[in-house]
């Protein structure tokens, strides 16, 4: 929502350069100098002036308008320099100058998205749109914020307000989308990507995202074919690149997908399942050590990753190491108490150890995730066995 906004305040600011000079003057009166009807009208569009004062009150006086913007301006600026905390601190002074100042509260929300404060986010969104009412925007905003915290039919009903709103705002068919294929529902997952993409064909992340959609529907040509095009409008999208690698991956063509794990990581450093998915395409080409230490990183960068875990357990248990894999399944099963598989790997190293009441407790889990799990069922009865003659 910031860079919607910013060339409008980038316009502004030559304009109002003289303004800003003479009402920051101790030596002018405010009330002598008055700005014209369009910027009025531009700032009025962004909340500064007019539409947020709470209706049937004093407006606030020129010098104070100013001040506003001003703070606005300024924390534009340190949003997008990526100085979070203190963009956070400049949106929240302007909102005890002007309370119902709705891009305030917008941009608070969005600098709280990327921080993964997705609570926050949602408190200033809908004093948002208690304030500036049916904008699609704001209640597109509302539907992705609800989207990363996993709650699917919240987000749903947001974003077909929006949807209902303006039909033509391509954010809101791309974030339904994601809802969608998020829920498995990967046709109307598709369906909503290519409205969006309709709408605005440059729309790199709507490509990758359909190119997910398609993959997971079995259709890997597509899928590959939207990749390509989301890396063309945008050679620095990682997401594309990991997810391009990641189809790689599934087709055996493990070094083609390390090279676009690589660029992945390249333009976003701290990209834990890139990493994670590089060191299973290295345990695949042989390269056991490659693929621990990238394992290694990502859980440094993503501790509560389950499949980062599971992924260097299953490493530690090919190289015989089944004390470590012990360690790192235990993990897995804390962040993922539901993952069959993680119990089944953990109860195979317990047997590797000789721990055999242990084996059986995680065959148990097993059985208990899995009642009709085969496997499970014929160990528990031979340790059961081993265990009476011991």
């Amino acid at each position: 929502l910031a860079g919607s906004r910013m060339d409008v305040v980038k316009e502004l600011d030559n304009r109002l350069e003289t303004f800003l000079t003479a009402t920051s003057s101790s030596q002018v009166p405010a009330t002598k100098t008055e700005m014209d009807e369009e910027t009025k009208r531009k700032l009025m569009s962004l909340g500064y002036i007019g539409g947020s004062a709470a209706s049937g009150s004093e407006e606030p006086v020129p010098r104070k308008r100013i001040q506003i913007m001003e703070k606005m301006n300024l924390s534009f600026r340190l949003a997008n320099e990526g100085l979070i905390d203190k963009a956070i601190e400049g949106f929240r002074e302007v909102l005890k100058m002007d309370p119902r100042n709705t891009q305030a509260n917008v941009h608070l929300a969005k600098c709280f998205t990327g921080l993964g404060k997705h609570d926050d986010a949602l408190k200033y969104l809908e004093i948002a749109d208690f304030c500036g009412p049916n904008d699609p925007e704001i209640i597109t905003a509302m539907g992705s914020s609800y989207l990363e915290k996993s709650e699917i039919d919240k987000a749903l009903q947001q974003l077909n307000k929006a949807i209902e709103l303006d039909p033509q705002y391509a954010e809101a068919y791309y974030n339904r989308g994601t809802a969608y294929e998020k829920s498995g529902n990967y046709q109307r997952a598709i369906t909503d990507y290519d409205k969006a993409i309709g709408l605005d064909p440059q729309h790199a992340s709507a490509h990758s995202n359909r190119g997910a959609a398609y993959d997971k529907s079995g259709n890997h040509q597509r899928a590959m074919a939207d990749y390509d095009k989301a890396i063309g409008l945008d050679p620095e999208f990682a997401g594309a690149y990991y997810n391009r690698g990641a189809a790689f991956d599934k087709s055996g063509n493990y070094r083609r997908a390390i090279e676009d794990y690589d660029r992945a990581i390249e333009l976003h450093p701290e990209y834990a399942e890139a990493y994670s998915n590089r060191g299973v395409a290295y345990q695949r080409l042989g390269n056991p050590q490659r693929a621990m230490a990238d394992y290694g990183k990502a859980i440094e960068l993503s501790p509560q990753d389950a499949k980062a875990y599971y992924n260097r357990g299953l490493a530690y248990e090919k190289s015989g190491d089944h004390q470590q894999a012990i360690r790192d399944y235990d993990s897995v099963t804390e962040l993922a108490p539901r993952f069959a598989l993680a119990y089944e790997h953990l109860a195979k190293a317990y047997e590797k150890k000789e721990k055999y009441a242990e084996a059986i407790d995680a065959w148990k889990k097993v059985l208990e995730i899995d009642p009709q799990h085969h496997a499970a069922k014929t160990r528990l009865t031979r340790l059961g066995a081993l265990m009476i003659h011991e």
